[in-house]
C-alpha cells in the first residue's frame, strides 16, 4: 500500500480527515462551513475551465461527489498550479486537489489514498535521438509547470536548465 501512495496522484489525507469531521457533526452545524478547495486551472481532463466557463473535470467531479454524499459545503479555488500550491501554504485554502506525493511533499502535507496511479515522462521531439533518461537532459532546456513535482524529481541534476511556465 506504501508503494502505491508514493506512486499516486491523490487528494490530501486533509480532506479525508475533514470528510470523517464531517460525518460525526449533526448536518446542520457542517452545513455552516464552506471547505475551500484549490485545483489547477488549466490541467485537462483532471481540473479545468470548460467552454461553458465552468470549473470541470475528473477531481472537480470527485470533490462534487463527496460533497453530495457527506453534505459538505465546498466551493472551489482554481489556479495556476504554483499559486494553488502557495494558497495551501499559506492557509488561504483548506485542502488542494489532485497533488502528487513526493517525500518532499510528505513533510509538509498529509495525504489520502491515492485515487489514481500515473507516472511522469520526458517528451522530445519526434527526430531527438539523444534524450532517452533523466540523465540525458543536463545541459539542456526543459520546460516545467511551475510547482510541478518534476522539479523534485530533477532537483538533483543541477545541470538542466528550468524554463517555467504557468500550465
Amino acid at each position: 500500500m506504501l508503494h502505491l501512495k508514493k506512486a499516486g496522484i491523490g487528494v490530501l489525507a486533509g480532506l479525508l480527515l475533514l470528510l470523517l469531521m464531517g460525518m460525526t457533526v449533526p448536518s446542520e452545524v457542517k452545513q455552516d462551513k464552506v471547505i475551500l478547495i484549490a485545483g489547477d486551472n488549466n490541467f485537462p481532463p483532471f481540473e479545468y475551465f470548460g467552454s461553458s466557463g465552468v470549473f470541470s473535470g475528473f477531481n472537480v467531479d470527485i470533490m462534487n461527489a463527496i460533497s453530495i454524499e457527506t453534505g459538505m459545503r465546498i466551493e472551489f479555488v482554481p489556479l495556476p498550479w504554483n499559486e494553488a500550491l502557495e494558497a495551501l501554504r499559506d492557509g488561504q485554502v483548506d485542502a488542494i486537489q489532485g497533488m502528487k506525493y513526493s517525500p518532499a511533499r510528505d513533510k509538509m502535507y498529509d495525504f489520502s489514498t491515492p485515487y489514481f496511479l500515473s507516472s511522469q515522462g520526458i517528451f522530445v521531439r519526434k527526430e531527438n535521438m539523444h534524450i532517452f533518461e533523466l540523465g540525458d537532459l543536463n545541459g539542456r532546456k526543459v520546460s516545467i509547470q511551475k510547482g510541478d513535482i518534476a522539479i523534485d524529481q530533477l532537483r538533483d541534476h543541477r545541470l538542466i536548465q528550468f524554463i517555467e511556465t504557468d500550465s
